[in-house]
């Protein structure tokens, strides 16, 4: 198993920016951690951003070859990052209450724990590198009132945790997950087990489509990623990244 390389910046525009402009120069990324204490520009899915307090969370971004995938599998980084993710943040929260919100957010009850940012280059019909940015909040208590929902780890366990420890187990686990994606065997389990613990997976729920308001159950995970559902009186539908938002 190979070993990451950390950078650490106490400031930054953003930890998958600088990872991009490294391999779009010619550089090499697989398996280089860039990592910050704060991002100036910070982002998350779409048009949102990331805020964080200088120095409290985890502010990273890893860089992956994967191009044994094909493009079309693209979404396993999704689900394979996610279950590296959670099968860490469950040694220290409630694993009952510990959720992956769809695609790759991580959810606490219905509180936004963290979330990722993954950005794939393809080279025809294949996967070249990821990148996979991720933020957790871990010892923030005081968030704006414009972020929806946030809560973090110390939130949750009265304690300040170790970032160095957190931040070592979680790339811990995304190496191995990494090396079980080369195994064919291995990609029908992984994309299984994210089910198994995707946010209001079998459950019917409100969300915005299209400018309505729709009460939907989550019934699986499309070839390429996209979120299926069902009505009430069982018609289907499946949606983008962003062509859904999830209500509360």
């Amino acid at each position: 198993m190979k070993k990451i390389e950390t950078h650490f910046f106490p400031v930054i525009d953003s930890t998958n920016k600088y990872l991009s402009d490294l391999m779009n120069s010619g550089k090499e990324i697989d398996g280089l951690c860039v990592r910050s204490a704060f991002q100036e520009t910070g982002k998350g899915l779409g048009q949102h951003t990331w805020h964080s307090v200088a120095g409290k969370n985890l502010l990273f971004s890893v860089g992956f070859n994967f191009s044994f995938l094909h493009a079309s599998q693209q979404f396993l980084i999704s689900q394979m990052a996610s279950l590296a993710v959670f099968q860490v943040l469950q040694q220290y929260v409630e694993k009952e209450k510990l959720r992956v919100k769809w695609p790759n957010d991580i959810y606490f009850e219905n509180r936004k724990l963290g979330g990722m940012l993954i950005s794939n280059t393809i080279n025809g019909m294949q996967l070249e590198r990821s990148i996979i940015g991720l933020g957790i909040n871990v010892n923030q208590t005081d968030f704006p009132d414009s972020i929806p929902r946030p809560v973090s780890l110390k939130q949750l366990l009265n304690k300040d945790l170790d970032l160095e420890m957190l931040m070592e187990k979680l790339l811990m686990n995304y190496l191995s997950f990494a090396e079980q994606l080369k195994h064919d065997a291995n990609k029908q389990k992984i994309a299984s087990q994210y089910l198994s613990i995707l946010y209001r997976y079998n459950q019917f729920g409100w969300y915005a489509v299209d400018g309505k308001k729709m009460k939907l159950r989550i019934t699986g995970i499309g070839e390429f990623g996209f979120l299926q559902t069902e009505d009430g009186l069982g018609n289907r539908y499946e949606f983008d990244m962003k062509e859904i938002e999830f209500l509360f």
